[in-house]
């Protein structure tokens, strides 16, 4: 899958708040520099990616979020191999860092499968 969700353990601090829903529900648009340059919806049980600039879309199953003060890990639930479609029973995390402190700007950690990539609210 072109997503750079995957397993991520790495974060880093932001905002002195802890994060919650407030913070990553919505709209955030992929920059330029990102590896891959897509768009997120988030929403509590979802997560819409749009791959440009095709603008096809794939729609995540969200199992669960977890917040701190300075992440927020996404828990997603993805097709095994042997299953089509984007979602499945493979329970993957993905770590959001380096919120701003309005919310309007934060960073994907890097992991196994992609670098960083930044985004801002749309």
């Amino acid at each position: 899958m072109g997503l750079a969700i995957a397993t991520a353990t790495v974060t880093i601090s932001a905002s002195a708040a802890p994060l919650s829903y407030n913070s990553i529900l919505g709209s955030w648009c992929g920059q330029n520099s990102n590896p891959n340059l897509t768009n997120y919806l988030f929403a509590r049980d979802t997560l819409t990616v749009t791959f440009f600039p095709a603008k096809t879309k794939s729609v995540l199953k969200i199992d669960h979020y977890d917040f701190s003060d300075s992440a927020i890990v996404l828990y997603w639930l993805a097709a095994s191999p042997d299953q089509g479609g984007t979602s499945g029973n493979t329970l993957v995390q993905v770590t959001f860092g380096n919120f701003s402190s309005d919310d309007q700007t934060m960073q994907q950690q890097p992991n196994d499968e992609a670098g960083l990539y930044r985004f801002k609210r749309c």
